[in-house]
């Protein structure tokens, strides 16, 4: 009898035993899975911004593309815009003019020839003024020249106190301070005008042209 009760005891001890590594087990297996879970989770939030980088990488492409593509087309507007030329010195003009300047001017001495830019009211025509810088005794003068030999302009020069005294009092009373650095009698077929005087009114400043009348009416 004795035997057969210590013999059920083994059977439920053994038994329990079980139940509990089974249990365990189950337990150990879940927390496994929740782990698993939970790192496929972490790993898909770790891939989103990764996505989100690309996605932002190629709008910020697009974009620059775009305004790439924006300023070449207005870089193209600007290059067709007219150019206008710059004057340009030359050791000679056409002869036709060469030859009226030392018939004009037999004592003129270094001379000076300079190609004017076209006008801008004279834009798409090929026709050319040429000016020529030169002295006679101590005294300098120009001329310009159309390029069929018409005199546009002529200036000679004089002493800042040979201007006539209302010019003189008209320059001061407008720029007040400023030096006058050349003089001249002016001529021009196309502007109205006798004196010409280049001024500048500060050390800084840039040289001034200014055309006027005798009556100290300025032209320009």
């Amino acid at each position: 009898m004795r035997y057969k009760l210590n013999l059920i005891i083994t059977l439920l001890l053994v038994t329990s035993t079980i139940i509990v590594s089974c249990t365990s087990q189950k337990k150990m297996n879940s927390s496994k899975s929740q782990g698993t879970k939970v790192e496929n989770k972490n790993a898909e939030v770790t891939k989103k911004p990764k996505e989100d980088i690309k996605s932002e990488t190629k709008a910020t492409k697009t974009e620059t593309k775009t305004e790439t593509k924006v300023v070449t087309k207005e870089d193209t507007k600007k290059a067709v815009l007219p150019v206008y030329k710059v004057d340009e010195y030359i050791p000679l003009p056409p002869n036709s003019i060469k030859e009226l300047f030392i018939t004009t001017y037999p004592d003129a001495r270094d001379a000076v020839w300079i190609k004017k830019a076209p006008l801008k009211e004279y834009e798409n025509k090929n026709s050319s003024d040429y000016k020529v810088n030169f002295a006679i005794g101590d005294k300098r003068h120009s001329v310009l020249y159309s390029e069929n030999t018409n005199v546009l302009e002529t200036k000679m020069q004089i002493l800042p106190d040979q201007l006539p005294p209302l010019v003189l009092k008209a320059l001061k009373n407008k720029y007040p301070g400023a030096k006058i650095l050349y003089a001249y009698t002016f001529n021009s077929s196309t502007v109205k005008g006798s004196y010409s005087a280049v001024i500048k009114e500060f050390p800084e400043a840039d040289e001034r042209e200014l055309i006027m009348i005798e009556d100290g009416t300025f032209v320009n």
